[in-house]
């Protein structure tokens, strides 16, 4: 049914030109030089069929979360200052862009001021209702709103054929306000109808500008994506383009780094770009203090391998130097060590109830329960002892969880250790080899892991270490492996 609504003969879509989904981030968006730079790319990519995905302008979520803040507080006069502020930083880049060109401008400053009186309006919903969590979704979806618009004009003015669509337009997500999922079969079917015409209306270099984070639910309240929102929007776009199209589509994500270090450059010496690696290997540097990326980004798109490169904003001609990630990986024996410093690790042991079932059960239904998430779990063999990892703020929280349940506080001893969690990812840890240098690298410096765990797949290695030696554990082991791609890969 979704491929009938498309209407193109099969001819048409195996001569079309390769679509490439790009999104611009905040760090892309800081001045007109940002948007003049933007134009430069689109003309490296002028055999290809662009669809844009842009973030807010640099730090106007920020603003847009200040002025939730003041809302619920009841400080309107708060309030309105922030949006002057939205509204002088818009209205300075408008300027500067269209320049000389007063239609472009006028249109531009007209979408500004009809967005921000509905953010006003909004606004003054808050102060009457409180801040209901649709109502945070629709202030922050604003920034996106402008930027884009601004962007699609910009691009029009350079001469450009350019589309503007809202992600509430083309993306139906669920109903989880500030991380909301994409509805896949009901987002394919808004791309069938609205964007995938206009890829095949000009063949002469469209672009489709969406906003990034955003979407609507099927009541048609705005939804936001969560972390990483932009960059899932394009991960989305370009799933659903797949599906729909059934030829190659590619991901290129405009940030202001090379791409995916070996180590956060705060921990690590000198630490080196990886310029190939698998989903999965990413999915885990990402969680691991890697935030370029995040994993939900890569999940959508890995069965289909779709590509995604991530490269330098500031350095668009430079083809040599970025991230490719996709089902193929390289032949290095460690991709990188990363490290969460700050972590609290909970044991809870008893020798008495050695054998009785259910009592992880009631561990995780207990963190469950008082929305407390776990990162890590170690069991020993004899069931005696189970440790797990939470986040330093939930630390304490945990401990006084089961101190205070009647049932744990009868049968059970418990500890908490402030710990750095380190991962060790790449394809070949799994290999004894590969592990024996990581425990060498620790044996060096006098340091022992306080408990170590292996995914089931072998790529991701975690140890933890006490919190103030984490630094020194990953730059050990980073140091250890390094030079080692080679006779390691076996």
């Amino acid at each position: 049914m979704l491929g009938s609504q498309i209407s193109l003969e099969t001819s048409e879509i195996a001569d079309h030109p390769p679509v490439v989904v790009m999104k611009f981030g905040g760090s892309c968006l800081l001045n007109s030089s940002s948007f003049q730079k933007i134009s430069e790319i689109s003309s490296l990519y002028n055999t290809s069929q662009k669809i844009y995905i842009a973030s807010a302008l640099n730090g106007v979520t920020n603003k847009l979360i200040q002025l939730t803040a003041y809302s619920e507080s009841k400080s309107r006069s708060s309030a309105l200052t922030i949006l002057e502020e939205i509204k002088s930083l818009h209205i300075s880049i408008i300027v500067d862009l269209f320049n000389g060109f007063p239609t472009y401008e006028q249109k531009a400053i007209e979408h500004l001021n009809a967005l921000l009186s509905e953010l006003l309006k909004v606004n003054d919903e808050i102060l009457e209702f409180g801040l209901e969590p649709y109502f945070s979704d629709f202030v922050l979806s604003f920034g996106e709103k402008l930027s884009t618009f601004i962007l699609h004009l910009y691009l029009q003015k350079e001469g450009l054929t350019s589309y503007f669509f809202s992600g509430e337009d083309v993306i139906i997500t669920n109903d989880n306000f500030s991380n909301a999922l994409p509805d896949l079969e009901r987002t394919k079917s808004r791309y069938s109808k609205k964007i995938i015409p206009l890829l095949f209306k000009n063949n002469n270099n469209s672009i489709v500008c969406i906003t990034g984070f955003i979407g609507r639910n099927k009541q048609g309240y705005t939804t936001t994506l969560g972390r990483g929102g932009s960059d899932f929007t394009a991960a989305i776009a370009a799933r659903v383009l797949f599906d729909l199209l059934k030829f190659p589509i590619s991901i290129i994500l405009w940030k202001d780094v090379q791409g995916i270090l070996s180590g956060d450059p705060k921990d690590v010496e000198n630490p080196h770009l990886i310029q190939q690696m698998s989903y999965s290997e990413a999915k885990e540097m990402s969680f691991f203090g890697a935030k370029v990326l995040h994993p939900k980004c890569l999940s959508i798109v890995e069965e289909q391998n779709i590509e995604i490169q991530i490269r330098n904003f500031t350095q668009p001609f430079n083809n040599q130097e970025f991230s490719t990630i996709s089902n193929v990986s390289n032949d290095l024996a460690i991709m990188g060590v990363s490290a969460i410093k700050d972590m609290d690790m909970i044991t809870v042991s008893s020798g008495i109830l050695v054998d009785v079932p259910g009592i992880l059960g009631k561990i995780f239904t207990l963190m469950g329960k008082n929305l407390i998430n776990v990162s890590m779990v170690t069991q020993s063999s004899s069931e005696v002892n189970t440790t797990f990892v939470v986040e330093a703020k939930d630390g304490q929280k945990s401990l006084q969880l089961f101190q205070d349940d009647s049932y744990f506080a009868k049968w059970f001893k418990f500890e908490k250790l402030r710990v750095g969690m380190i991962a060790v990812v790449g394809t070949k840890i799994k290999l004894s080899k590969n592990k024996i240098l990581v425990f060498q690298a620790l044996d060096k410096i006098g340091i022992h892991a306080i408990s170590v765990a292996q995914s089931s797949d072998g790529i991701n290695l975690t140890l933890l270490v006490p919190s103030e030696k984490t630094q020194i554990v990953i730059n050990a082991i980073n140091e250890e492996f390094r030079g080692t791609s080679n006779d390691l890969e076996n």
